[in-house]
């Protein structure tokens, strides 16, 4: 047996190469699925049904001139009167460390950018 394994050792390490390949592209292509399905608005027939919606709040606290955001995802339910709003969490995400702080005054920058170009 060790003989034979020896003898075609070659073979077998494409095979066993190909065959990880194989498991990585499965992997690779499950989660890539996973990602596209989460969250993301679904497509029927060019009409696009959102899911979810979230809202940041941004504000500019006292003198320190530092701004602080706050976050909430609503999750949209389909009624038969139209669509309903459902908060996904019970409570908002407060954005309030140095890097939500960063992040709040890049988009504040980012946003200011382009309505200016409008």
């Amino acid at each position: 047996m060790f003989d034979w394994i020896s003898q075609n050792k070659d073979v077998l390490n494409v095979l066993i190469g190909f065959a990880t390949l194989m498991v990585w592209v499965v992997y690779a292509q499950l989660l890539y699925n996973g990602y596209k399905r989460h969250d993301r608005a679904e497509s029927e027939k060019g009409i696009v049904r959102l899911r979810s919606l979230t809202i940041q709040l941004v504000a500019i606290y006292g003198s320190d001139d530092y701004p602080i955001g706050v976050e909430r995802r609503f999750l949209i339910r389909d009624l038969d009167e139209g669509r309903l709003l459902v908060p996904a969490t019970w409570d908002s995400k407060r954005l309030t460390s140095r890097r939500h702080r960063k992040q709040v005054r890049q988009l504040i920058q980012d946003l200011a950018r382009e309505e200016a170009r409008n």
